[in-house]
């Protein structure tokens, strides 16, 4: 009796090390009257599935020379593992392949090992930065470039995932008899190699192999940058090697992996009862990953540009710097065009961020703008009471009781007294970095969370406050998920399209952002990218992830409170796109109390009726728009000096030891 094993994949479930033990023990197969056939030297055969895409979607076929190599042995045990067979799903290619297996031998199984789907697309995507050239293989052109762990939840995405129309439509056309589908977490346990001889019964063990390592958190960050680059093999090959591996890995957090995974829970659900599973054939384990979202760290702009100049343009990026500076410089000088000086500075800063005349014009340029359209910013002095209103420091009932950290209450901090507490990491790492130079046995009483000070008079150091709020004090805190944001992929004003787009998660101790998407999803990009909080989320109401730099890519940015503040609203002032927003009802760090409408903002009205008429004015009104874009970087600029920054919250705590001794 002849039997052939065919092997699916998925990818990254330890495809690789499977074919290259299998090729190493070859000889050994065929003693035993067995086969291994590969069409690879590396013993990989996925170059039998041929890739037909476009951008939005894809179509896998089998080539000829599947049906060629099959007939290649005379074996009465044949093995062959191609990874890229899983991509296919035309029940007439799968059915193709079943009928011509079937008329050379007298059983055919197929195996696949499946990896939970957040798990598989981190490793996928990072596999993805090690392509070639740009969508120059299925990996490239299924997981995208972009700095995010996770790819964008694409049409080609959500076919690919579906594990359950997948594994259906093999097990249509060879019988459920003949599909044997393993979760690849629990295999790996065992031994992958080992566990693959017992299922087709070799007569010995595979040996162990691992190949295909993961990549460090900075190769695998330029690497899906250089990937676009469009340059030949040589030079990308050249170009890799400049980029030293770190000690850091790929991380994805738990927020965004949840995010991720729901969009196929319904699929995953199938599948565990097509495979007689009792219950969930994936685990809910989420163990690995850290609490909070991925943020983009910020690019060595000075390395990407030089290599970019010298491997793609054959330029000297010193000489074209100095030339934009000087440029700039003279248009300065002469006031002829403030804002085109302005542009220009900024782009030079960004290619050379540590040369001090351009740093220094710079912010000269920014002064001159922000004089010419009238936008005044606070002095530190009026910072630190806006910061902490006289009126508040004067309440003496202000005992606090607690001495334990409890999310939205107030408690007793006391540095050096958290250092095990694991609740709240964020918020405590500021406050231990505020208190580093402040000597002594002091105590604060602070509120972590989002939630706002209640009416009863006693006072804390919080995050946010209820605008006009007199009884809380104002400190930079939890500055990862709000501070810490990257724009250096932001593009010019005249680049952007004019339209606007939001994007978030269903935060909210109400539901106006509910009401706000239901409102406006279909005539506009916005939706749900993030389901949070245990709230329930409508499916015509979610629409994929959308990074910032993409974000960027349009003139008009919406910005809506969730707990307390809205995120974006930081890197969005930042820009040069202009924020959409209601009058701020609450405040941090960033003194939204002060922005104004038509200064620093489009205002939208608190029912969100507003929008289209909005978006019509600035249409009609496009230069005012730059001018009020530029405004938000101006206002922005009092909190770039990160020495200043924390100074202003020692000042702050000091002077509240010394009002209420």
């Amino acid at each position: 009796m002849r039997k052939l094993y065919i092997h699916i994949g998925f990818h990254k479930t330890g495809s690789t090390s499977i074919q290259h033990s299998l090729k190493d023990s070859l000889n050994d197969l065929q003693l035993a009257d067995w086969d291994f056939l590969y069409t690879h030297p590396s013993g990989n055969s996925s170059e039998v599935v041929k890739v037909e895409s476009d951008f939005v979607n894809a179509k896998y076929s089998i080539k000829n020379k599947f049906f060629e190599i099959l007939k290649s042995t005379s074996k009465n045990n044949v093995v062959f593992s191609a990874e890229h067979l899983c991509f296919i799903t035309n029940p007439d290619e799968i059915n193709k392949i079943c009928e011509f297996a079937k008329s050379l031998f007298d059983e055919v199984h197929i195996i696949a090992f499946l990896r939970r789907q957040d798990k598989l697309a981190r490793s996928f995507k990072e596999q993805s930065a090690k392509t070639v050239t740009y969508k120059s293989n299925p990996g490239s052109i299924l997981m995208g470039h972009s700095p995010e762990p996770l790819p964008e939840v694409t049409i080609k995405v959500l076919e690919y995932f579906d594990f359950s129309k997948k594994i259906k439509l093999w097990i249509d056309s060879f019988g459920s008899n003949y599909v044997k589908v393993f979760d690849f977490d629990v295999v790996k346990k065992e031994g992958l190699c080992r566990f693959f001889s017992k299922v087709i019964g070799l007569p010995f063990e595979l040996n162990e192999v691992k190949v295909n390592e993961s990549l460090a958190l900075n190769q695998n960050r330029y690497w899906h940058l250089f990937a676009q680059f469009g340059l030949n093999d040589k030079q990308l090959s050249d170009l890799k090697k400049i980029i030293k591996p770190n000690k850091n890995k790929v991380l994805l957090h738990k927020e965004d992996a949840l995010s991720f995974l729901n969009v196929f829970d319904e699929s995953n659900k199938k599948l565990s009862k097509q495979l007689a599973y009792k219950s969930n054939f994936f685990d809910n384990e989420m163990g690995d990953y850290e609490d909070g979202e991925f943020k983009v760290k910020p690019l060595d702009i000075d390395l990407l540009i030089r290599t970019l100049c010298k491997y793609q343009y054959g330029l000297n990026i010193d000489k074209v710097v100095d030339s934009i500076r000087d440029s700039a410089i003279n248009s300065l000088n002469n006031g002829s065009n403030l804002t085109n000086a302005y542009d220009l500075l900024t782009a030079a800063n960004k290619i050379r961020p540590q040369g001090v005349l351009i740093k220094n014009k710079k912010a000269y340029a920014e002064f001159l703008l922000g004089e010419k359209n009238g936008v005044a910013l606070k002095t530190d002095l009026e910072r630190l009471d806006y910061y902490m209103p006289f009126t508040s420091i004067r309440y003496k009932n202000n005992k606090v009781d607690s001495k334990k950290i409890t999310t939205d209450k107030i408690f007793s901090f006391k540095k050096n007294t958290f250092k095990d507490v694991d609740i709240a990491k964020t918020y405590l790492k500021d406050l231990e970095e505020i208190f580093e130079s402040i000597r002594g046995d002091v105590v604060i009483p602070v509120q972590l969370g989002d939630k706002t000070l209640t009416t009863k008079p006693k006072v804390a150091f919080v995050k946010a406050r209820k605008i006009g709020c007199q009884k809380s004090i104002l400190l930079k805190l939890n500055t990862n998920r709000h501070w810490k944001y990257d724009i250096s992929g932001d593009i010019s004003w005249e680049s952007k399209l004019d339209s606007a787009i939001w994007r978030g998660a269903t935060t909210g101790y109400d539901d106006k952002r509910a009401i706000f998407v239901e409102k406006y999803h279909n005539a506009y990009d916005v939706g749900f990218s993030k389901v949070v909080q245990g709230k329930e989320l409508d499916g015509n109401y979610f629409k994929p992830y959308t990074s910032i730099a993409a974000q960027l890519k349009n003139k008009f940015i919406i910005s809506l409170e969730g707990n307390d503040v809205a995120t974006n609203l930081k890197w969005v002032l930042e820009s040069n796109s202009v924020p959409i927003m209601c009058k701020p009802t609450k405040e941090t760090w960033l003194m939204e109390g002060l922005l104004e409408p038509y200064v620093h903002y489009l205002p939208l009205d608190d029912d969100y009726s507003n929008l289209e008429e909005l978006l019509g004015w600035a249409k009609a009104h496009d230069a005012e728009c730059k001018s009020i874009a530029l405004n938000g970087k101006k206002y922005m600029t009092q909190f770039k000096d990160d020495t200043k920054e924390l100074y202003l919250q020692r000042m702050l705590v000091m002077q509240y030891l010394g009002l209420n001794k």
